[in-house]
């Protein structure tokens, strides 16, 4: 039979002492078991492994059991009601809202109007032919009492020469 491979090795260190008790003597564990006892090399890699695993199982209870005396005990908790530090965190910003929004508020309210309108009525370049022609018809449709599509509902009587002045106005 050829050398054991990591993996039948592996097998045989993962099989508990009542696995290889209760194993029968045809299954491919019982053969490795058999093959590690026989073999030399076998047996040397297998307790090397074994070894090894060992003193790793070791260091790892002795750094559980130094950390665990290094935590300290779990203690009653303090007499009172203890807020978490996220209860804080959002006391503290509903706070400086309330302080900051109200101070905006009144700080917008008191600044000058007039400093507003000065800047709405200076324009960079004087207003051209156009640009008064569109304000003139903006003030004419505004000076009106009854925009020109409900003309027909302002005259009930349904007079035939009411339309005619009201596509009049709009080509005008």
């Amino acid at each position: 039979m050829n050398h054991l491979t990591d993996q039948q090795l592996n097998d045989l260190l993962a099989a508990s002492p009542r696995e290889l008790q209760q194993m029968s003597d045809a299954s491919e564990l019982a053969l490795a078991s058999t093959h590690a006892a026989q073999c030399e090399q076998c047996g040397a890699r297998f307790a090397s492994m074994r070894d090894s695993l060992a003193l790793f199982r070791e260091a790892a209870t002795s750094y559980a059991g130094e950390r665990q005396h290094r935590v300290p005990a779990w203690q009653p908790p303090v007499r009172g009601f203890s807020f978490p530090p996220v209860f804080w965190t959002a006391a503290a910003a509903a706070a400086l809202l309330a302080i900051v929004l109200p101070l905006q508020m009144v700080l917008r309210q008191s600044q000058p109007p007039a400093a507003q309108q000065t800047v709405a009525a200076v324009s960079p370049h004087p207003a051209s032919d156009s640009d008064q022609a569109l304000l003139d018809g903006v003030s004419r449709e505004l000076s009106e009492s009854v925009p020109s599509p409900l003309d027909a509902l302002a005259d009930p009587s349904g007079s035939a020469s009411q339309p005619s002045q009201i596509a009049n106005q709009r080509t005008n």
